[in-house]
């Protein structure tokens, strides 16, 4: 991708995220990125173009952090109780980060957006496809090492999850703080029994 076009891009998320896709207007594009209008038809053809492919750049970059933390955890742990603690920790913080309410968020917004533009849909599932792709291959030194069942589907498993952590925003319009952590508890047990057999505290789940 261009620099220009990078810099269109970046400007179009940046609006969408403060505003709206109904407020987005090619002069405010290219306003803020300092690109002429005339390269963003160029590249883009219209503002619906340009709304699309924003729309797709949000819900990609919603996905760029997903994976690393928990492929650095099973790369550094020595134990399946090392990564249990580990994993646990990490989906304390995530639940509890605004960061990451924000994120999950746009990720919906993004995703109800590409509804009636199949092109960005497209490009939504191809996106989702390669990060539960690239997460189950993280998790693959943890299989071999007998930490995660050998017949677990690790690419349908992570796509229950990657689902499961994205439905959060749902419950955050409307939960209690109590609420919300009970909700936690509920994702952290089940995480943990499907990809370890235990819960959050290491016991062995019915």
């Amino acid at each position: 991708m261009t620099d220009g076009k990078q810099k269109i891009l970046a400007a179009a998320v940046e609006i969408i995220e403060q505003h709206g896709e109904l407020a987005l207007r090619i002069q405010d594009v290219a306003a803020l990125s300092g690109v002429a209008a005339t390269s963003i038809y160029h590249h883009f053809n219209d503002c619906d173009g340009l709304i699309m492919a924003a729309q797709a750049e949000r819900f990609r970059l919603t996905l760029a952090e997903t994976v690393p933390p928990f492929a650095v955890a099973i790369r550094n742990t020595t134990s399946p109780e090392e990564m249990r603690e580990a994993f646990v920790g990490m989906l304390r913080l995530y639940f509890g980060d605004p960061d990451r309410k924000m994120r999950r968020l746009s990720r919906m917004n993004a995703f109800a957006s590409a509804q009636h533009r199949p092109g960005q849909m497209c490009y939504v599932n191809e996106a989702s496809r390669e990060m539960v792709h690239e997460f189950a291959a993280a998790f693959e030194p943890a299989r071999e090492k007998g930490w995660v069942p050998h017949d677990l589907d690790l690419e349908m498993a992570l796509a229950w999850y990657f689902g499961t952590i994205t439905g959060r925003a749902l419950v955050e319009h409307w939960a209690t703080p109590e609420q919300l952590e009970a909700w936690d508890e509920v994702m952290i047990n089940s995480v943990m029994s499907l990809l370890f057999g235990g819960d959050a505290n290491g016991g062995t789940t019915a």
